[in-house]
């Protein structure tokens, strides 16, 4: 017998009877319909017309967000963070070239099922950018800037960090949200023979044509971060000086060099990037502020309870050590001024009041004599016959004549 968590058994319990709709799977398997090497040209399905992500994986990359919002708002006590969210001029593919069956692929998360531009490739972009645009493209200019202590240099180093030290900006994974859509497009390979070293290319050699996916529609969100604690930047520039820079140099690379796949085509290429940092983060922190408020409301609610139940374990236990003269003693001191306490000081609690004090126990009568003067039943005058009597059967048990 195999256990499992109780989580993922309900997850699993949910899901089995649901219809199949990550796109990692949708992208990456099922993609043969023939295995026979004779059918080698015809082996691949056609691509789908196009796939949208089904409401319930948009549900999930909503839960996604909204987790990495948090994370995000919460990382604001240690870094500042800026968001970006980018819209595509048009295509978008980042990964043609990875391993896949079709030769030709595209880049999805592997566990959320959603595309995305990794941070690296972002961070690699910008870095060319500003490599073309201050040192025309050229390392060796570049490491001669940084030896005359050029500012566009020292900016690099301090953004990009280099071999020995790391940069001061995190590039971090850009996630398109909104309504995307995965479209077929198609590469045409005209000298497959040549690329194959077969043959010289000629001009009567059949054309291949590959398809492929494109992320259409929806904007992607991008996200840099920097920690406060930055000292000594060897540019001279104030940390905040440098995050701004970095996302200056992001919308240039993007609207000027595209980033992904077949650039040179128009593929890849963004209209424009807005800042949304606040508009993003701002509720989701008076959101946390709520949800931390109720955690502590809950956690001293809870300490209450517990010191409750410590304090009723004592007195529990002290009542177990009393004896029934001392237990009906603290019963009396228990008594509230309420009519009904006051009404059954004079009834029940009396009558066993005097049946102990006629064994000997005096306790109780004391405490009954301070409770009945708190509430103004002790000095009473010979017309209130009844509660005058009980006074006096009373003080006779304690000798008493006040």
């Amino acid at each position: 017998m195999e256990f499992h968590p109780r989580d993922t058994v309900d997850i699993y319990e949910r899901a089995k009877n649901q219809p199949f709709d990550h796109l990692w799977y949708k992208v990456h398997y099922f993609q043969q319909k023939s295995y026979r090497e004779s059918e080698a040209n015809k082996r691949l399905k056609d691509l789908q017309e196009s796939i949208t992500p089904s409401k319930r994986q948009g549900d999930v990359f909503d839960k996604i967000r909204r987790r990495r919002y948090e994370a995000l708002a919460l990382m604001g006590d240690t870094s500042r963070v800026m968001i970006l969210h980018g819209t595509p001029s048009g295509r978008m593919v980042h990964g043609l070239g990875a391993g896949h069956v079709r030769e030709t692929s595209i880049t999805l998360h592997a566990v959320y099922g959603v595309p995305y531009i990794p941070g690296s490739s972002i961070k690699g972009i910008v870095q060319h950018w500003a490599l073309q645009a201050f040192f025309n493209g050229k390392e060796d200019r570049f490491k001669k800037a940084l030896d005359e202590r050029q500012q566009a240099a020292l900016v690099m180093n301090d953004l990009f960090g280099t071999q020995t030290s790391q940069g001061i900006i995190q590039f971090h994974d850009a996630f398109v949200r909104g309504n995307f859509f995965l479209k077929p497009d198609v590469i045409t390979v005209h000298y497959g023979d040549y690329y194959q070293g077969n043959k010289p290319a000629t001009d009567n050699m059949h054309t291949v044509p590959n398809g492929f996916y494109t992320v259409t529609d929806g904007i992607f969100e991008f996200i840099l971060t920097q920690l406060y604690d930055i000292r000594g930047c060897a540019s001279g520039l104030a940390a905040e000086q440098l995050l701004d820079i970095a996302a200056t140099w992001l919308r240039l690379a993007l609207t000027e060099f595209g980033i992904g796949a077949k650039t040179s085509s128009g593929y890849g290429f963004f209209r424009e990037l807005t800042d949304v940092t606040n508009a993003v983060l701002n509720p989701v922190k008076e959101n946390l502020k709520r949800k931390e408020a109720k955690k502590q409301e809950a956690l001293a609610k809870k300490r209450e309870e517990e010191e409750e139940k410590r304090r009723q374990a004592l007195l529990e236990e002290r009542l177990n050590n009393m004896s029934e003269a001392e237990r009906l003693a603290y019963e009396i001191e228990q008594l509230s001024d309420s009519q009904e306490d006051q009404d059954k000081s004079k009834s029940v609690l009396y009558e066993q009041v005097i049946a102990h004090a006629e064994q000997g126990e005096l306790t109780p009568a004391k405490a009954l004599k301070t409770y009945w003067e708190r509430i103004g039943s002790w000095k009473v005058k010979k017309k209130a016959r009844r509660q005058y009597g009980k006074v006096q059967t009373i003080k006779t048990y304690l000798d008493d004549e006040s």
